[in-house]
């Protein structure tokens, strides 16, 4: 009996259901707050999290989980997938700084470090400049933001020190810092 209650209990719909369903709004809040700085048509976009996603004719999709929907004014939820490279990477970018503040509250610690790892190649110039927005934004809430790209116009952008790192054929990689 008692494996039974805990067995449901720590299943696909115990507590992390339960964790899950109270955490989507902040989830969204905070990706909303994201896209704002990072989009500047952001009052007509809005993510949406579905947990246990249903078909269209009302059944769940098979394997259940979290389905993120993209909602633009006046127009049909969007699947994340329908959207070209540099929007896709606005909107993923948003929902991931989202996921690191709640899990950062979640925590009852204040992370000081982000490393953000070539989530910007798909952007055009002016997706590299509001990337640039968003990083000053970020930096008031951590200490420390590292980015590690190969863009070159993005160092017009970066605030504070230059790691660079060069890859040579006889001395092997050679660190500098500016």
């Amino acid at each position: 009996k008692i494996y039974q209650i805990l067995s449901n209990e720590f299943g696909k719909d115990g507590i992390q259901k339960a964790i899950m369903k109270e955490s989507i709004p902040k989830l969204e809040e905070y990706t909303l707050d994201f896209l704002k700085i990072f989009n500047e048509d952001s009052d007509k976009i809005k993510v949406k999290f579905e947990l246990d996603p249903k078909r269209k004719d009302g059944e769940f999709k098979k394997g259940g989980g979290l389905e993120i929907l993209v909602l633009e004014e006046d127009k049909e939820p969007k699947d994340l997938k329908m959207y070209s490279g540099g929007e896709t990477v606005r909107i993923v970018f948003s929902i991931i700084l989202a996921l690191a503040k709640l899990l950062s509250q979640r925590s009852g610690k204040c992370h000081d470090t982000l490393i953000i790892d070539e989530k910007i190649a798909k952007l055009d110039s002016k997706g590299i400049t509001q990337f640039g927005d968003v990083i000053r934004e970020i930096s008031k809430v951590y200490k420390q933001v590292f980015i590690i790209t190969h863009l070159e116009n993005l160092k017009d952008l970066i605030i504070g020190n230059e790691i660079i790192v060069n890859k040579t054929e006889d001395e092997g990689s050679i660190v500098t810092i500016q």
